[in-house]
């Protein structure tokens, strides 16, 4: 798929990058649309190209907030796992933790949260596009 929107009037030209463009503001959008309706002869084809660049992008944006999900839910239990046995202060096998253990153990518990956030704000993330794709394909790119 051409992920370039050209765009082509009278006293100028642009392209637009759309995987880098979009999501944009309603302001941006309303703008992008003024100069698609100057391009008078291409304003049709570029409108149903932005919209089959929508239509492609829900299904990448859910199977990204799936996948960082599963992910989010993988990091907390292993954290909590971490936690847990920190809190025990013995191994999954019933020794005690050496010094050394609980030290790496609490930078595993660390590491596992920070991984846990990074893949929550991704997957929200994800889904907040999604959602923005599916107003603008239903809501039209029309004016």
């Amino acid at each position: 798929m051409n992920n370039i929107l050209s765009i082509q009037w009278s006293s100028g030209h642009m392209a637009i990058y759309m995987p880098a463009f979009f999501p944009c503001t309603a302001g941006k959008l309303n703008k992008l649309k003024k100069y698609i309706a100057m391009d008078v002869e291409h304003a049709e084809a570029l409108l149903k190209q932005m919209q089959a660049f929508f239509q492609e992008r829900i299904p990448e944006c859910e199977e990204v907030f799936q996948r960082e999900g599963k992910a989010y839910w993988n990091y907390q239990d292993k954290a909590a796992d971490y936690e847990h046995q920190l809190a025990d202060g013995k191994t999954p096998v019933g020794l005690p933790l050496t010094k050394e253990q609980k030290k790496d153990w609490k930078k595993y518990a660390k590491d596992c949260a920070a991984s846990a956030r990074a893949c929550k704000r991704t997957a929200l993330q994800a889904k907040k596009q999604k959602e923005w794709f599916e107003a603008h394909l239903e809501g039209g790119t029309e004016e």
